[in-house]
């Protein structure tokens, strides 16, 4: 690595180190650098603003989490349980491996959202392919987006305030692949495949550690360095294809 790539690669792994440690409300731009071993201006010189950062590092971690999938099924052979699995999987790998202050963090200042746009719209396509429904753009926006998000985001924060006793965490998942999909196909298509989605992220969970491989970060720092979000989504992309082989 360069200069430049080796900089941005130590303010990724200190900053994910510390927003685990403490979450992202109460890590500073401060800390970052001094951790990372940085004059204090370059983080944001790099990354824009901390918000920029952790939606950075939210793309690293979804795709460690969500990249081992391809060993387990395949996106266009059944859709609607890879969309159940890869949002049970990334839940339950920021709630159990130190991330839940992180996570709720990201909800609280909208940098997840900023991080799911990283995200091409895929699903409602494929549902199409399947189902063979008309959808329009404004909808495959609003269905693949702001619903799931808005679901997610009240849910998540309104149980953390002590609302939604009655609803487990453990359904949050679903709720928010139910608000993407419902719309559009049955709601017992998308039920009947639940309890499969558990049993595979269970099995995809005892895989994972706490942290991306460090060979992972170095190569979105490289990127990042060279393509900025660009080069973010071009790794999300190269390590879901190389993390796991395929089934």
């Amino acid at each position: 690595m360069n200069k430049r790539e080796q900089s941005i690669y130590n303010i990724m792994c200190a900053a994910l180190a510390l927003f685990r440690e403490n979450g992202f409300r109460d890590t500073n731009v401060r800390q970052i650098a001094e951790r990372a071993d940085i004059s204090l201006g370059m983080v944001n010189h790099y990354f824009g603003s901390k918000e920029a950062l952790g939606a950075q590092l939210l793309s690293l971690l979804d795709t460690y989490a969500v990249g081992s999938l391809k060993g387990h099924l395949s996106f266009p052979a059944d859709p609607i349980l890879y969309d159940l699995v890869s949002v049970r999987v990334l839940f339950e790998f920021m709630s159990t491996h130190g991330y839940w202050s992180f996570y709720l963090d990201s909800l609280r200042y909208d940098f997840f959202f900023k991080h799911l746009f990283s995200h091409p719209p895929v699903l409602i396509d494929e549902l199409k392919r399947i189902y063979h429904f008309e959808a329009s753009q404004d909808a495959i926006l609003l269905y693949s987006k702001y619903m799931p998000y808005m679901m997610e985001k009240t849910v998540i924060l309104k149980k953390a305030e002590g609302l939604f006793p009655t609803i487990p965490y453990e359904e949050v998942p679903y709720m928010i692949c139910h608000a993407a999909m419902s719309h559009f196909i049955p709601e017992a298509d998308i039920r009947a495949r639940d309890e499969d989605s558990k049993r595979i992220a269970r099995e995809i969970g005892k895989t994972l550690e706490d942290y991306p491989p460090r060979d992972m970060i170095a190569d979105f720092a490289c990127h990042f360095a060279d393509l900025g979000q660009e080069g973010s989504s071009y790794m999300q992309s190269f390590w879901i294809s190389q993390l796991s082989p395929a089934p």
